[in-house]
């Protein structure tokens, strides 16, 4: 179980890291020099790739998440001291300190609600240029 909820934990962050690199593809046709056309497919695609990869990053972290409450449950049971998983894992991780204030207020930030806004926020960002692109294509001449 422990395996399984640490390949959730990995498949979990390869997502981001795939789709920044398809977003910056994308964004490369979009803003660059294309066809209207080019810019319009680009676009939608960017806009399916945010899509996509926030569903799968939220899929992966519901999975991680029922396995670390399945292991906190066996902790608990067999291993009553443990704080391997679970909210006093949690807990104990959010008050150590890496050095100093604000790097400290940033572990405090979900890393999954921030990245699922990023991604989101790449999405909002391409329908902007989609709808530059069908609206007022002179933006870019």
């Amino acid at each position: 179980m422990a395996a399984r909820r640490t390949q959730f934990d990995n498949l979990l962050w390869q997502v981001p890291v795939l789709s920044l690199t398809a977003q910056a593809f994308l964004f490369s046709i979009a803003l660059g020099d294309s066809s209207r056309l080019s810019r319009i497919i680009a676009s939608l695609l960017s806009m399916a790739t945010s899509f996509l990869s926030v569903q799968l990053i939220a899929k992966h972290r519901k999975g991680e998440i029922a396995d670390a409450e399945w292991l906190k449950s066996y902790e608990e049971s067999y291993f009553p001291n443990a704080q391997v998983h679970g909210a006093a894992f949690q807990q104990l991780r959010d008050e150590s300190s890496i050095g100093g204030p604000f790097l400290n207020l940033l572990t405090r930030l979900s890393s999954f609600k921030v990245w699922t806004v990023g991604l989101t926020l790449f999405g909002l960002v391409a329908l902007f240029v989609l709808s530059v692109a069908v609206f007022s294509p002179k933006w870019f001449a």
